[in-house]
């Protein structure tokens, strides 16, 4: 009789450990088939959610971390006054009447002196407008050049997208204003050594955005009259040949989309940009977030340098 209680208590306790083996195995499947479910703006980490305001599906907590280090880093640098951005008109035969006109109407000498009461520089930068032989403006070594050619070119380009010449005028002189202070944002990122985690191009193409619509209204009319000067430009890129997508800018239809966005992002005031087709709906969605991510990160990274 003993002998067949020991047997009847072994198939008892080896049928336990089947039931708790199976019932184990089971809740394994159970956790491994079931689908986590994050909603927006929630993405899923692991076997996790975590929160992602801006959808570049970094974790934000993480994303933070990163912007942190990089701004203390920025911070920790101590930056004395030691320049200024100076700004020359170089004489040319050619450009006499362009050369005249910037010199009398100071447009661009009120640029420099705002910007030189705001923003302290380690060293010297001119601005040189000047004949340089091709439409170009370029910064190179504490030296930014604003080609009289180029501003010939921007004439030319709106000439038959203006109803009269104080039109031409003003998108004449906004267009110039915008690629001066796209330059500058070159000459600041070099001279500040300010980080940058995409094209260089797209964020001077940013700071100068940012920079101009701090004005206000004015401001961002300036910028709005500018990039259509990308628009025209775009018009007349009809093949595929005539994109050039080795280039460090991005495409002009890119960046008119680009900037107009970030006008609208600040100010919804411009929601006639959607209504027209100017921006499209799908990209106003994301551009107060865009604007609000440029604004915290500019902020940051020239707080240290400002008077």
């Amino acid at each position: 009789l003993k002998k067949i209680m020991n047997k009847i208590l072994k198939v008892i306790i080896i049928a336990i450990v089947i039931i708790i083996y199976s019932l184990f195995i089971s809740g394994l499947k159970t956790k491994d088939d079931s689908k986590l479910i994050c909603n927006k703006p929630y993405i899923q980490v692991g076997t996790g959610c975590c929160l992602d305001k801006n959808e570049n599906k970094i974790c934000d907590k993480e994303e933070n971390k990163v912007t942190a280090k990089v701004v203390q880093k920025v911070i920790g640098k101590k930056v004395i006054d030691k320049g200024d951005f100076k700004i020359i008109y170089k004489d040319s035969q050619k450009y006499a009447k362009l050369k005249t006109l910037f010199e009398n109407s100071k447009i661009f000498d009120n640029i420099v002196n705002s910007i030189n009461k705001k923003i302290a520089l380690p060293n010297e930068v001119s601005i040189s407008f000047s004949e340089c032989g091709e439409a170009n403006a370029f910064y190179q070594a504490n030296k930014i050049t604003m080609c009289y050619e180029l501003i010939e070119k921007v004439t030319q380009t709106f000439t038959e997208a203006v109803n009269s010449e104080e039109e031409l005028d003003t998108a004449m002189r906004d267009t110039t204003s915008f690629l001066l202070f796209h330059e500058i944002g070159h000459a600041l990122i070099d001279v500040l050594d300010l980080p940058t985690t995409w094209k260089e191009e797209d964020t001077a193409d940013q700071l100068a955005a940012w920079t101009i619509t701090d004005a206000g209204d004015d401001g961002e009319q300036i910028v709005l009259n500018a990039v259509t000067w990308f628009y025209l430009n775009a018009e007349k890129e009809k093949k595929v040949d005539d994109l050039l997508f080795w280039d460090q800018h991005s495409l002009n239809q890119q960046r008119f989309s680009d900037i107009t966005c970030l006008v609208y992002g600040k100010d919804q005031k411009h929601s006639y940009l959607i209504e027209k087709g100017i921006l499209k709906e799908e990209r106003a969605k994301e551009c107060t977030s865009e604007y609000l991510r440029i604004d915290r990160t500019f902020n940051a990274l020239l707080k240290p340098y400002l008077k």
